[in-house]
Formats: C-alpha cells, structure tokens, sequence
C-alpha cells in the first residue's frame, strides 16, 4: 500500500513539458490545456484577388493581385513576413532536395509591391534597403504605416518567376501538362505561439497557413484544361 501511494503521488507532481511560449499563452488567455481556444484565442486572415497567366512559349508564370489581410492581433503589426515558395529555386538557396542545374534561377521577380498605397519594392528593388529584408524564401519589411489592431492591411504585388521543368517538385511543366502549385507570394502566419512564422521552405516540409479567401482569375493559351481545388463559381472563355 505504501508504495502504492508514493507511486501515486508522485505521478500526480509529474507535468508535462511545455513550451515557454506555451505557457505564456494559457497565461494570457488564448490558448487552453484542454486543447480548446483560450477565451482570448485569435486569428488573422486574408482576402486574396489574384490573376495570373500562364506564359508556355516562354515558360513563365506572371501574377498580379491584391491581398486585404485583416489583423486580429492585439497589437500593431509592424513587420510583416511574405512567402516567396518560388525562390526554393533561386542560386544559392538552401534546400533539404535536390534541384537540377537547369531550373535555377534568380528568383522570384517583384515588378512591385505596395502595402496600404506605399511602394516598398520596384523593378525587383527595394526602394528604401533598410525597410526590405530577404532572407532565403522570406520577404520581411519594416513599415512606415503600422496595421493598426482590428485593422486592415492592403498588400498589392505583381510578380513572375520560371516555372521548373528539368525535375520539378510540387510544381513544374510535365511534358505537356503543368502543375502549377506554391505559385504566389503568400501572407506568413502570425500566431500567439510563436509570432512570425518565417522558417524558410527547404523544399519537403509541409506548410502552416491561415485561413484565407481566395478570388483567383486563372488565364491559360487555347486548348488547356484547368483543374483546381476548390469550387468555381465563374469560368468565361477569352
């Protein structure tokens, strides 16, 4: 019976670990041990327009679009993390997967962004250096007009890049198909947990997204199919 007890109670003092970061977030209230949202959990999203085109004699991918991203955060955002999946294929980035020769490239090509009407990036080059970080296939920036909490933000881009061909992974021309995934610079995620989730895409990991909006205008030559997730609403031939 003794060592029943002693048995019993010691199980009782064993906790499970914890993450800092954890514990500071049932501490304020958005994140529970239960696993059930905090009384204070939130999450932000986005509202994506996008159109991009399918260029196959060139073998480019060229995009355009608007995101409304809606902080629900309790604070300003004032740095925010873009994706940049494409650049997985850029000349020196690092990569857990082996990439050909042939399909490297010099990354993703920013003909402009703007975040709520002020220019951060032109002709692929950040107008003021120090307010534009790029850091393997993360795109940060230090802005001039903070996203206000229970605000909105509005990030307007227009990019290209080459779409692999020689040993595609998740995207790329497949003889005479394409599998066009990871294809637009996409909002980070920011959480309670860990703030920014700006780890870089090494290649075969999977992703953390939010819960997002999309209106996507998808534009290919004469005589291809296109198949796509999710349910469409519209189709006009052009």
């Amino acid at each position: 019976m003794l060592l029943t007890f002693s048995y019993a109670s010691v199980a009782q003092e064993n906790k499970l670990f914890e993450f800092p970061a954890f514990q500071n977030a049932v501490n304020e209230g958005t994140r529970t041990r239960s696993g059930e949202p905090g009384p204070k959990y939130w999450q932000n999203s986005s509202d994506y327009t996008l159109e991009v085109t399918i260029d196959t004699l060139k073998n480019i991918l060229k995009g355009k679009g608007t995101v409304i991203y809606h902080n629900n955060y309790p604070l300003i955002v004032r740095r925010p993390c873009i994706r940049l999946y494409q650049d997985l294929y850029k000349k020196g980035t690092v990569r857990t997967m082996e990439v050909s020769p042939d399909d490297l490239h010099d990354g993703t090509y920013i003909d402009s962004l703007s975040i709520n009407g002020i220019k951060y990036i032109r002709n692929n080059k950040p107008v003021e250096t120090n307010r534009v970080i790029k850091n393997s296939t993360t795109l940060r920036f230090l802005l001039k007009d903070s996203i206000l909490s229970g605000g909105t933000g509005v990030i307007e881009y227009a990019w290209n890049f080459p779409i692999p061909t020689s040993n595609p992974v998740r995207m790329g021309h497949y003889s005479d198909d394409y599998f066009i995934g990871l294809w637009y610079p996409q909002i980070s995620v920011l959480d309670d947990i860990n703030s920014w989730d700006d780890l870089p895409h090494l290649g075969w990991q999977e992703f953390y997204n939010d819960f997002n909006n999309y209106d996507v205008t998808i534009k290919v030559p004469d005589g291809y199919m296109v198949w796509a997730t999710g349910e469409c609403e519209t189709f006009r031939k052009s």
